[in-house]
């Protein structure tokens, strides 16, 4: 069945008094496997030593020191690796919560509507079924996101959607990619982004009835403001960014990956990642740190709320 949509921005205050003046995080658990669109042709990418053994403990290790419950966006078919599983326990045991981020994390824009319900459906029943939690909001992997997922969301009963990205230059750093490196394979994002302006969030009426939040990947100067882009770029971006947007006073969401954490040791196997070259080119310092030294202007004088928390 083709969805019908209807978006309309809303207010954070329209959401509940407390929404202003609060911070979000989520982390999409994206493993070595998923960057394979970088990976020169015919290569045979390592055994993933790092992702759920390395990076995310260290991760969650951060939050717990700084007060923080997440929303790890979950690959459900990585939940047959025992080490895959038993951080998602653990970070269910410390009262994280879980998202669906699909069964296998493949190139959305590839599939047809079908393809999109299987992914979206399989990962969400695997995720209940190993984990015993019921994901309430979703991403799609490399933010493709359509009317026909909106429309599983809302059957699904999901509360919410953040997979929408609004940065221009975002969207033209991808084309440029495309452009350089014609062994990248992504895809693209999808059109239904155009149909969101501004920062959000959005209430979305599927098929007349069914109601979700978007919360959109937000943007400053002209480039989203997300944990990637700021293990690459100089870190006085981040402060410049994280200033126009905490000055707003409104609520701000902070999108993590696993990957921002590598160090030397993942960059000598994987040197085609572009984060962890990129990384070292910029000349940060250890990645634990500076990701913990984020975190912290993030909380500092705010509250910490979950996406989940925000649309119920």
């Amino acid at each position: 069945m083709k969805s019908s949509l209807a978006i309309d921005p809303v207010s954070c205050s329209a959401l509940s008094e407390s929404a202003g003046n609060t911070v979000s995080f989520s982390v999409d658990c994206d493993g070595i496997q998923d960057y394979r669109n970088f990976a020169p042709p015919g290569s045979v990418l390592p055994e993933d030593r790092w992702t759920y053994r390395v990076w995310l403990p260290a991760m969650a290790d951060i939050f717990s020191r700084l007060g923080i419950r997440a929303t790890f966006f979950c690959i459900a078919e990585r939940l047959n690796d025992p080490h895959a599983r038993a951080f998602f326990e653990r970070a269910v045991g410390q009262g994280h919560v879980i998202g669906n981020h699909t069964l296998t994390h493949p190139v959305m824009a590839a599939l047809d509507d079908d393809g999109i319900r299987k992914e979206v459906e399989a990962g969400h029943t695997t995720i209940e079924k190993i984990l015993g939690v019921s994901p309430k909001g979703y991403r799609a992997p490399a933010y493709h996101v359509t009317g026909q997922t909106l429309q599983v969301l809302s059957e699904l009963g999901y509360s919410y959607d953040s997979s929408v990205f609004n940065s221009l230059l975002g969207r033209l750093s991808l084309i440029g990619l495309r452009l350089l490196r014609r062994d990248y394979r992504h895809g693209g994002i999808g059109d239904l982004h155009n149909r969101f302006h501004g920062q959000g969030p959005w209430n979305i009426t599927v098929n007349g009835g069914k109601q979700l939040w978007e919360w959109a990947i937000p943007s400053a100067l002209g480039l989203g403001f997300y944990g990637t882009q700021h293990t690459v770029l100089p870190r006085a971006f981040f402060y410049a960014q994280a200033a126009l947007l905490l000055r707003q006073g409104k609520h701000v969401h902070y999108e993590l990956h696993p990957i921002e954490l590598a160090a030397a040791d993942a960059m000598s196997t994987v040197p085609w990642l572009p984060t962890v070259s990129m990384k070292y080119y910029c000349g940060h310092r250890d990645p634990v740190e500076w990701l913990e030294e984020r975190l912290g202007v993030l909380v500092r004088n705010r509250k910490v709320v979950t996406l989940e928390e925000l649309s119920t």
